[in-house]
């Protein structure tokens, strides 16, 4: 499947930048519910919260402007942005962990679950950008 999803990316680079904005955007919006009424229910503090907030637009915008403005040099804007997915992958976790004492159950699966989901999009992108690079 990763192949299959590696092959596809690389001949159409634009909807892998779309599929990562969407997700960043996905991203933001659940955290910024998540600050709004159910910080508790997932035991992370509001301060943690829009540290990764700020990250997840920050992510929106680079890739929603990579997938309207850059016509060549793939590799390098995907490869920058999956640096960045693992980077924003470790702020999540370091956040858990030095809020472990007050993560809920439904915290620790929000993470986990998202950490999750964007290494996957980050190993996509990863193989990706190789793929286009060994194209040219």
């Amino acid at each position: 499947m990763i192949k299959k999803l590696t092959r596809l990316s690389a001949q159409n680079p634009k909807m892998l930048l779309l599929a990562d904005s969407l997700g960043a955007l996905l991203s933001a919006l659940l955290l910024w519910a998540l600050m709004q009424d159910f910080s508790p229910a997932a035991g992370m503090p509001k301060n943690a919260l829009s540290l990764l907030l700020g990250a997840s637009l920050c992510l929106w915008l680079y890739s929603g402007a990579c997938f309207l403005l850059v016509k060549e040099k793939w590799a390098f804007f995907i490869r920058t942005l999956s640096a960045a997915n693992c980077f924003y992958c470790l702020a999540a976790l370091l956040m858990a962990i030095i809020h472990r004492k007050n993560l809920t159950f439904f915290g620790a699966v929000y993470f986990s679950g998202e950490t999750a989901l964007i290494l996957a999009l980050a190993w996509i992108e990863l193989r990706t950008a190789g793929r286009i690079s060994n194209k040219a």
